[in-house]
């Protein structure tokens, strides 16, 4: 048991290590637990099965470099990106967007970022994003990021790169 556990620690390593490079990647803290056996009976007292204690995210902030990309933000202080997913709401701090070729505005992996009253379509306009994360069509206000926080951001849960899930209910942040 103590092997498997050095080994799940590996893994996350490794998932580390392979995202070195995403932005707003975040990554997972495990501690450890004892966890008895109580067949073992007599016969091992002593016999503790070592097991891998829960995950916890570390959200705190990384370091903020500028691309010189219209749609790339990045999101200082506490905050998550909202987006939506087929698989239902799901939170990033990765702020490489695109526009879809229907004019929504998505990220990197294909979710659709929420704004403030919904999915964000920018239309084929020149863009950009305000500090406030008013979003901007030729000049034109299309929305507003919609940016949330959580009681617990370490209990977020990884579904993949840096795209995060919950079941914990998000308030929303006024000024991303």
């Amino acid at each position: 048991s103590g092997m498997r556990t050095r080994l799940d620690e590996l893994d996350r390593l490794a998932s580390d290590l392979a995202n070195v490079g995403t932005a707003g990647y975040k990554s997972e803290r495990t501690g450890h637990r004892n966890v008895p056996r109580p067949v073992f009976d007599a016969a091992l007292e002593s016999a503790i099965d070592a097991s891998l204690g829960d995950r916890k995210l570390d959200a705190r902030q990384g370091a903020i470099e500028s691309t010189g990309r219209v749609l790339d933000i990045a999101i200082e202080g506490a905050g998550f990106l909202a987006v939506d997913t087929p698989a239902g709401p799901r939170y990033t701090r990765n702020g490489h967007l695109n526009r879809a070729t229907d004019g929504s505005l998505i990220t990197a992996d294909g979710a659709v970022v929420r704004g403030v009253d919904g999915p964000i379509t920018v239309g084929t306009g020149k863009l950009a994003i305000e500090t406030d994360g008013t979003v901007l069509s030729d000049g034109v206000a299309v929305g507003r990021l919609a940016v949330v926080e959580f009681a617990d951001p370490g209990g977020l849960v990884r579904e993949s790169g840096a795209l995060l899930k919950t079941d914990a209910a998000p308030t929303p942040v006024e000024t991303p």
